[in-house]
């Protein structure tokens, strides 16, 4: 989500488009279908298309230019501008901090690579098939290390920090520095839903956090 919470989506057959809250109307940006896509506090979308690479839509010049050549699995910005994006060809997860000048920073591999996270600090986290939930602290440790051993099928980063993971058959846990793990409580558990109507506790279909 962007400035004004703005939102970016691609319509398949029909390309990318950006919905301008504020006009309350959907904007053109191009014909392309993209595979993923991400947008960060200025309004600027980072697209990545089959075959072509990783593209970056500047909202000041409404223009995109070419990111990366290489073919994205799976990619995250957060408000800053800060991209983070696997790369199979390479076998790499890489962060593009919004700095000028930047080199890609080694985060993790992506092989088994099921999901991935960044926060407004930079930090990371991945999930891996076998291997576990891992956080990478980009000021901190320049390695990736393992956080909880099980995997989560869907991983989120809140704006301060703090990590959500989706357990399959366990449901949706947190994990801040003071409390460590803790699974949430069930939608509805405390009445803000109406009974009969609380998803069951288990598996999350998507995982997104502010």
């Amino acid at each position: 989500m962007g400035a004004n919470s703005d939102i970016v989506a691609d319509f398949t057959g029909y390309g990318v488009y950006e919905y301008l809250t504020g006009y309350k109307q959907w904007r053109y940006l191009t014909p392309s279908n993209a595979s993923l896509l991400a947008m960060d506090g200025s309004g600027d979308v980072f697209a990545a298309f089959p075959g072509y690479g990783v593209w970056k839509y500047t909202a000041t010049h409404a223009a995109w230019s070419l990111f990366l050549s290489e073919n994205a699995s799976a990619l995250a910005v957060n408000a800053q501008g800060d991209l983070i994006v696997s790369l199979p060809s390479l076998q790499r997860v890489l962060e593009y901090p919004s700095l000028p000048n930047t080199n890609g920073l080694f985060v993790g591999t992506s092989s088994n690579l099921l999901g991935l996270a960044i926060d407004g600090f930079g930090d990371a986290t991945l999930s891996y098939t076998g291997y576990g939930v891992q956080e990478y602290h980009r000021a901190i440790d320049p390695n990736a290390r393992e956080q909880f051993p099980t995997s989560a099928t869907l991983v989120a980063i809140d704006g301060d920090g703090n990590e959500y993971a989706d357990f399959a058959g366990a449901g949706v846990w947190e994990f801040d520095g003071f409390l460590g793990w803790h699974q949430l409580p069930q939608p509805g558990a405390g009445g803000s839903l109406p009974p009969g109507q609380s998803p069951p506790l288990g598996d999350a279909f998507l995982l997104a956090a502010g």
